[in-house]
């Protein structure tokens, strides 16, 4: 009769240890009958990197099994494959279920027991259907059927579409992971939200305030907070200096200091005399080689008269930047702040290219100009 009772303690000993381990373990598993034999990595992938944490590889019924230890705060996951890539919200403990019938995580997808991942993945599907909207107009404008102005037209009514769509959901569920996903998606080469915009702060001030409160030691709460408070410092210079210029009649544009492909910086008052085609650009968009084409050819018909341009490069990756703008003729500077700089607030930068005219005293006289139509008034103020 002891012996009995000595085991049936053990065993609620070890029933008990179970149960606080499972809470504290996180189980990533599922059926991928299209994967049998392949390896799956799983990677958190935190600002500083991916890591891996585990790998397994999918048994001969299609199943797979992951076991991790829960973290302090929400964080990005991504489940890699040979043929392609599944990114998830690890954020409490339990059972996140995967599966699909297919050789990639894109089709036949379903995912259980996570309402987060279930908004990630909402999320993930309507950016790869806008970007196939934003991959047809750019089709048609190759084409011909589309215009330089008719493009412009529509793909801003593409994103545009895309961000009304998502607002609610990130208004509705500030604290979530999915919904700091969303503030940082882009289409294409453009971001669905600006910090240094006064509409799109207020949803970054929303989520950091979460963040803040319900994740303090989280490296994502620190850089919604860092970049929210740029934005917003950002706001009331700017204002303040919309004020002054308001007061003193001021007519010009913003001074604008950039570093050029050597690292010297470079002002843009230094070129004060010369007619100058200011262009907010990004050399890894799909339409910048015919954008610098026909700035090539403006270049090189009014240079001599006192024409230059500066270029502003928006794109993130700087090696790119650097080797595609080495043969450019004209002024090229880099901006690492891309898409969150001041100086797309200051000049109100919507899409790119975006164009602004200087006349010789250093004053904008015209704006999102199409390339062919700003010829007449580069002929008109060098003369």
């Amino acid at each position: 009769m002891k012996r009995t009772g000595f085991f049936y303690c053990v065993l609620l000993l070890l029933i008990s240890f179970v149960s606080c381990q499972n809470k504290t373990k996180v189980i990533i598993e599922g059926e991928l009958s299209d994967m049998k034999g392949d390896t799956l990595v799983l990677e958190r992938s935190e600002i500083g990197g991916d890591k891996a944490v585990d790998t397994v590889v999918v048994d001969k019924n299609g199943s797979f099994h992951f076991q991790i230890q829960k973290q302090e705060y929400p964080e990005f996951y991504t489940l890699k494959s040979k043929n392609s890539s599944l990114t998830l919200i690890i954020d409490s403990v339990g059972t996140i279920s995967i599966e699909s019938a297919q050789k990639t995580f894109r089709e036949a997808l379903t995912i259980k027991g996570s309402e987060e991942n279930i908004r990630l993945q909402s999320f993930i599907q309507r950016q790869r259907e806008t970007e196939k909207k934003v991959d047809q107009l750019l089709a048609d404008y190759k084409s011909g059927s589309v215009n330089d102005s008719l493009y412009t037209v529509r793909l801003r009514s593409i994103v545009d579409e895309h961000k009304k769509a998502v607002i609610p959901d990130i208004i509705l569920r500030p604290q979530s992971l999915a919904s700091y996903y969303a503030l940082f998606q882009r289409v294409g080469n453009y971001s669905l939200f600006n910090p240094y915009t006064k509409e799109d702060n207020r949803y970054f001030s929303a989520v950091a305030t979460y963040f803040d409160q319900l994740y303090p030691k989280s490296p994502r709460s620190k850089h919604l907070h860092d970049i929210t408070l740029q934005g917003l410092t950002t706001l009331k210079k700017n204002e303040i200096a919309r004020s002054l210029s308001d007061q003193s009649n001021v007519v010009g544009g913003f001074e604008i200091e950039l570093p050029n492909l050597s690292g010297k910086m470079i002002r843009l008052s230094s070129l004060k005399g010369k007619v100058v085609l200011l262009d907010f650009t990004a050399y890894q968009a799909k339409l910048s080689p015919v954008h610098n084409i026909a700035l090539a050819e403006l270049y090189k018909k009014y240079k001599e008269k006192g024409f230059e341009i500066y270029q502003i490069s928006l794109d993130q990756d700087e090696h790119f930047w650097k080797v595609s703008a080495g043969n450019l003729p004209w002024i090229c500077v880099f901006d690492k702040m891309s898409n969150r700089s001041p100086y797309v607030q200051k000049y109100n930068v919507k899409e790119l290219p975006s164009y602004f005219l200087i006349n010789r005293e250093g004053d904008v006289v015209e704006s999102k100009a199409q390339i062919k139509d700003i010829e007449v008034s580069i002929s008109g103020l060098l003369n």
